[in-house]
């Protein structure tokens, strides 16, 4: 595994917690990393001490912080390593202290793609990406995918990608991305656009 950073915008950047979505997110990464020949680079994060209530995590040090978060990437690396198969590509196993969010969108900025598993608990939850997936998409300066399910659906001839267009910058980068998935996975791709009709009367004739 490779230690040392990628070229810009040559590398595939994922999030990983150690729960099932990070570690399906983690799998779909590395694919999408193989079949662009582009490097991986795994992210773990761990959150700083709270700055009130040490008194319950007396001893723990940032150094026991550092070597956490790079205990989690190394895991990370480990599940990339062996989902991507033949052609792996080099892999990056990155720890980091701070703010998930935060980390992650300093990765997005040199970055071909961030990816990033949804998380939810619970009858409504499990619907709604979760805090760190959502501030991601808006933050991030690189498309990003957001995984749901174990194992990660993969595009595939029979298994098309679809994307939602309504016409604004950024649905047409979501749309060039999506094809760009499509082509590499030999899928159709679906193009999606709604359109939400106007109240009776309000519009049209006698309004």
């Amino acid at each position: 595994m490779s230690s040392t950073s990628a070229d810009v915008r040559e590398r595939v950047v994922v999030g990983y917690d150690g729960s099932a979505p990070s570690a399906a997110a983690v799998e779909w990464a590395a694919e999408q990393a193989n079949v662009r020949g582009l490097a991986l680079e795994v992210r773990h994060v761990v959150e700083p001490l709270p700055t009130m209530g040490t008194e319950y995590l007396a001893g723990v040090t940032d150094e026991d912080l550092q070597k956490a978060a790079d205990r989690g990437a190394q895991e990370g690396a480990e599940i990339a390593a062996g989902a991507a198969g033949s052609g792996q590509p080099p892999v990056i196993a990155l720890g980091l202290v701070g703010h998930p969010v935060a980390r992650l969108v300093d990765g997005s900025e040199s970055a071909a793609l961030l990816v990033v598993g949804a998380h939810g608990h619970g009858d409504l939850a499990s619907r709604l990406i979760g805090s760190v997936a959502f501030a991601a998409t808006v933050h991030a300066r690189c498309p990003v995918a957001v995984v749901r399910g174990a194992p990660p659906p993969r595009p595939a001839t029979g298994r098309p990608v679809m994307v939602g267009v309504d016409g604004s910058r950024s649905s047409l980068a979501a749309l060039l991305e999506a094809a760009g998935i499509a082509e590499r996975a030999g899928a159709e791709l679906v193009i999606v656009g709604t359109w939400r009709a106007a109240a009776p009367g309000r519009y049209g004739p006698g309004s």
